[in-house]
């Protein structure tokens, strides 16, 4: 599963394994677009998809919780995520450029 988000510049596809690909210009082929080291909080092994994403999310916990930072994702940003994506969905359906209200 991804999501692909194709703008006036490119695509961008979000795949269900934290990958991410983009491509630049029309016709072009998608190219992965590499996690920086400093943003992988768990070695991928041999987890699934959905357990890596999992162990993400408890690393980011356990930082929050050593080390008094917010990094996990809140109900707020499940909310803010949810109002962009029904943003994107209306801006589709009416072909209008909307404003996000995050």
């Amino acid at each position: 599963m991804s999501c692909t988000l194709t703008g006036t510049e490119g695509d961008l596809v979000l795949s269900h394994d934290l990958s991410i690909s983009g491509a630049r210009g029309d016709g072009q082929p998608l190219q992965p677009i590499p996690t920086p080291e400093h943003l992988l909080w768990t070695p991928r092994s041999s987890l699934s998809d959905d357990a890596h994403q999992i162990a993400h999310v408890y690393a980011a916990f356990a930082k929050d919780l050593a080390e008094g930072t917010s990094l996990a994702p809140t109900f707020r940003d499940a909310l803010k995520l949810h109002r962009l994506v029904d943003t994107i969905a209306e801006a589709s359906v009416s072909g209008q450029r909307l404003r996000w209200k995050g």
